[in-house]
């Protein structure tokens, strides 16, 4: 029996390798960074972007914005223009 079919049928399970936890923090941060900018709405729009596309588009180069120093929406929408600017 394959490790697959193994896992499926309720085995033993491997760990998960870096690979799959780093695949699995991605979606937690980039889900959460969506919900942020979710909250922003009609800001955002001023854009011509709508939060989701943003993300996206190109997470990593938005990434910081959740996990960086902005503790407030304001200081996440000047973060947010500098980042469509640059």
């Amino acid at each position: 029996m394959s490790d697959h079919a193994s896992r499926e049928r309720g085995g033993s399970r491997a760990p998960l390798d870096a690979d799959a936890q780093a695949q699995e923090i991605m979606v937690d941060w980039k889900e959460a960074l969506i919900e942020r900018l979710d909250e922003m709405g009609d800001l955002v729009k001023q854009f011509g972007l709508s939060a989701r596309i943003l993300i996206e588009s190109d997470p990593e180069k938005y990434k910081d914005l959740l996990l960086g120093d902005c503790q407030t929406l304001e200081e996440t929408v000047e973060a947010l223009k500098a980042k469509l600017k640059g």
